[in-house]
């Protein structure tokens, strides 16, 4: 079987584009005249009908590679979004925890600093009267409670360290809804993109409808549910 001739090479690039033949055939340089006739003519040419189906089913293939590229990329902005809101609640729980703790100390760590600061009075009184004695035992005592009020405040600061690193991974309020739009329109997408017609309201069985808030999905549950589809 002979080649395709230049003509013919570029009739089959042009289709490839426009799958218009008439137009293919007056830019590959037939006349214009004769484009429609000589269009369809291409078409039935066992040459040029055989390079236009290789053609289409490489096409096809890199179609389908560039889909699943664009599918994956997909899943992986909805694992991003999933985790930052994932992160964003387990934060809000640790910090809640973390604060309350702290709150519970407080009122011991302030008993304990009004005994120091009674015991110190007391010393400074003592100092005066030169009672070296009780001034002695006086500092003793505060030692004592120094001793106990050093782990707990160690604590305390621990903790508002650690409130303080959890507070990046919150999600201020602006954000918030753009995020769920975000998270919403891409599970739309993925949905879409495994063969759902509509995805605000999917078909379960028969024509019943489901008004399911595609938002409040979790991974799990859509990669199940674009399975089954």
């Amino acid at each position: 079987m002979s080649k395709l001739s230049f003509k013919q090479e570029l009739f089959i690039e042009e289709y490839l584009i426009s799958f218009n033949a008439t137009q293919s055939a007056i830019k590959a340089g037939y006349s214009e005249r004769t484009a429609s006739v000589t269009g369809a003519k291409l078409l039935r040419n066992a040459k040029v009908a055989k390079k236009i189906d290789a053609e289409m089913k490489r096409l096809r293939e890199r179609m389908s590679e560039d889909s699943n590229k664009v599918y994956a990329e997909l899943w992986k902005q909805l694992d991003a979004i999933d985790k930052k809101i994932a992160d964003h609640e387990q934060a809000v729980e640790q910090i809640d925890t973390l604060e309350r703790d702290n709150n519970d100390i407080l009122p011991e760590i302030q008993e304990l600093n009004e005994q120091i600061s009674t015991l110190n009075q007391r010393k400074r009184e003592a100092s005066k009267k030169e009672n070296a004695t009780l001034v002695s035992k006086l500092e003793e005592d505060i030692e004592v409670l120094e001793q106990e009020l050093k782990p707990l405040k160690k604590d305390k600061d621990a903790r508002y360290r650690e409130i303080e690193r959890l507070y990046k991974y919150l999600i201020k309020p602006a954000a918030w809804e753009k995020i769920m739009s975000m998270r919403k329109s891409i599970l739309h997408d993925i949905l879409d993109r495994g063969g759902y017609k509509s995805t605000d309201k999917l078909e379960v069985s028969g024509n019943v409808k489901s008004t399911l808030d595609l938002s409040s999905l979790s991974i799990e549950e859509l990669r199940s549910l674009a399975k089954d589809k």
